[in-house]
């Protein structure tokens, strides 16, 4: 089977990424955001028992000579029930990947390109 016919999905992408690059981990972490205050249209999904999260997805290299190498982006005020969290991160999952794998590539070269923050809306920038 090619890598194209399954990597659609995280876990599909996830797969083909082990089968391509195994030295390379992407890890994708929930932290609960009490201070994020709902102003989307609707009620609030808090009243439903969904609490608001930021999403961090990590991408991690370790070279031959035992340097590492990292980069991440940030989503914040996805909406989870507690302990179910969504492995598409509502959709951005390929999104947030792509640009946690640009911030590697800075991390890689040693420099931010045109004064770049590190991630989107990063709580390190």
């Amino acid at each position: 089977m090619a890598v194209r016919d399954f990597a659609t999905t995280p876990k599909g992408i996830l797969s083909a990424l082990r089968r391509i690059a195994p030295n390379v981990s992407i890890e994708t972490n929930w932290s609960e955001d009490a201070d994020f205050i709902w102003d989307g249209e609707g009620p609030d999904p808090a009243e439903e028992g969904y609490f608001p999260h930021t999403v961090e997805v990590a991408v991690t290299v370790e070279t031959d000579d035992g340097e590492t190498f990292s980069g991440v982006d940030f989503l914040g005020g996805t909406y989870a029930r507690p302990g179910v969290e969504d492995p598409n991160v509502s959709g951005y999952f390929p999104q947030m990947l792509e640009m946690a794998f640009k911030d590697l590539h800075v991390d890689l070269v040693g420099e931010r390109n045109h004064g770049e923050s590190k991630g989107m809306g990063s709580p390190g920038s």
